[in-house]
Formats: C-alpha cells, structure tokens, sequence
C-alpha cells in the first residue's frame, strides 16, 4: 500500500513539473510579445524595462542601450515589425532563480517606395546577409529583414515577471557576470 502512495505521489509531483513547465512557456511567450510591442512603440528605449535588471549594476542604462543599439549603420533605415519565438529550453532552476533560453527571430522592414530605396535595400540585405534573410515583397513595397537571435529569460521573486539578457557577443563579458555558469551552458 505504501508503495501505491509513493508512485501515485511521484506521478503528480511530474505532472505538476509539467504543468510548471507549460506554464513558464506561456509567460515566456506573453513577456516576449510585450516586448516586442514595447520595441516597437518606444525603441529599444522601450525595450529596457524588459532587461535582467542585474545587468544595470556593470553598465548604467545608457552603455546597455548603446549594446541594444550596437547595428550597423544600415540599419537605421529598418523598422521593427514584430518578434518570434521559434523555441524555448527546459528551465533550469539555480539558487531559487528560473532561467531559460529563448530562440527568437525578429523582423525588421525596409520601404521599397523609391528607386532608391531598393538599390539601398540591396546594400543592407548585402552588408547584414552573415545574421540576416531578405526576402522582398513587391506588393507591401517593403523587404522583410528577419534575424535569429537567442535572449536569456531570468525570473527570479525580487523582479516581477520574466526579464531578458542578450545572449550575443557584445553582451557576453555581462553574461559572464550576471548568470550562472551552468546557464551560459544551455543549449
């Protein structure tokens, strides 16, 4: 009889794990969204509130902005459109604090409304093809830049909701600091 209790109790404990796990995926999913929105509304300056606020303690708010900022000069012809999550790890829990990583691409839109702007779309699909994929829409009179990229999502009780760090070059001496090192590890 004990037996029974014990596998009917680890059965609900993985259940429950399952469920935590779902559940932290749509919270991802929603935070992800909003920031999304807010980078599109505000810029990256908008896109502050949603940074591992750790992250303030080795560089202030501008020096992380100038990191957010940090394209190349083509880029200030694209505008933001929109964020998608194409996968989310298993959360890693360390001291009490949630982490995952999160795969995302984000898509930028370039006008094609002018000759010129077409010829300068080229150049930017060119300079940013190493992180970048054009695809051009005549139609929209518009090129869709799309980027891959990977953020880590933080939670910890101190903070509300999920924050977000970069996981790209610029950002790596602060991962380094910020994180973990069995989290830098995740896949």
């Amino acid at each position: 009889m004990k037996r029974i209790v014990l596998i009917g109790l680890v059965i609900i404990a993985l259940i429950q794990g399952v469920c935590a796990q779902g559940t932290d995926k749509n919270d991802i999913r929603k935070t992800m969204q909003e920031y999304a929105t807010a980078l599109k509304t505000s810029g990256n300056k908008g896109g502050l509130l949603f940074v591992y606020p750790k992250v303030f303690g080795l560089a202030n708010k501008q020096e992380v902005l100038q990191r957010m900022d940090n394209k190349k000069e083509t880029s200030k012809h694209l505008i933001f459109e929109r964020i998608i999550v194409t996968h989310i790890s298993e959360t890693m829990v360390v001291d009490g604090v949630k982490y995952v990583l999160v795969n995302y691409q984000d898509e930028h839109s370039h006008s094609l409304a002018q000759p010129q702007q077409v010829k300068n779309a080229d150049n930017i699909a060119a300079a940013l093809a190493a992180t970048h994929t054009a695809s051009k829409n005549p139609q929209a009179k518009k090129m869709i830049l799309a980027s891959n990229r990977q953020a880590y999502a933080v939670k910890e009780l101190t903070y509300k909701g999920w924050k977000l760090v970069e996981r790209n070059a610029a950002m790596k001496d602060i991962l380094q600091k910020v994180l973990p090192q069995q989290v830098l590890k995740l896949p």
